[in-house]
């Protein structure tokens, strides 16, 4: 006879195997039909020659950006190297006379309008325009892609490049 402390390893056992089994589904891999996983979808932010906006390819419509204040949030976060900001540069770039809260509130707001304008064109819901304790991120950054930083970069080989003799 087992003790409970075998008995108990003896289920766990029975459990994972089961579990890690492949099933019968006529899916390759075992996956008892779950959908593929897709890949994240990249956010292009534009600065040069125009501001321009786009998720996988699929460009956001210039009347996105009416609100302007939303567009501001996104080239402020395109713009710096780490693609992140304290949210009071944010509010003090952007409102530089208004009190803190009424601040606070405004950027709240835009927030949502940019984070809406984002989704409505297959951004995944909470990927970009994110808060971390009192940063906001643009992004992830294996997600973000600036033309700004594309043009440094490039810029950067071409100095390090030996001129043809």
């Amino acid at each position: 006879m087992l003790d409970a402390s075998r008995r108990a390893g003896v289920r766990w056992i029975c459990r994972t195997r089961s579990a890690f089994r492949p099933r019968a589904s006529g899916h390759p891999g075992g996956t008892a039909g779950r959908a593929p996983v897709e890949a994240p979808a990249p956010l292009d932010v534009h600065l040069l020659g125009g501001f321009r906006v786009a998720i996988s390819g699929k460009a956001l419509p210039d009347v996105a950006w009416r609100q302007k204040r939303a567009a501001a949030i996104v080239k402020l976060l395109a713009l710096e190297p780490t693609h992140r900001l304290h949210r009071d540069h944010v509010t003090e770039a952007l409102w530089p006379d208004v009190d803190p809260d009424a601040a606070g509130n405004n950027l709240r707001v835009f927030l949502h309008y940019a984070r809406r304008e984002l989704e409505s064109v297959g951004a995944p819901p909470a990927t970009f325009l994110a808060r971390d304790g009192e940063d906001l991120l643009l992004g992830p950054s294996e997600l973000i892609r600036v033309d700004v930083d594309r043009f440094e970069e490039a810029l950067d080989r071409a100095w390090r490049t030996p001129d043809p003799e």
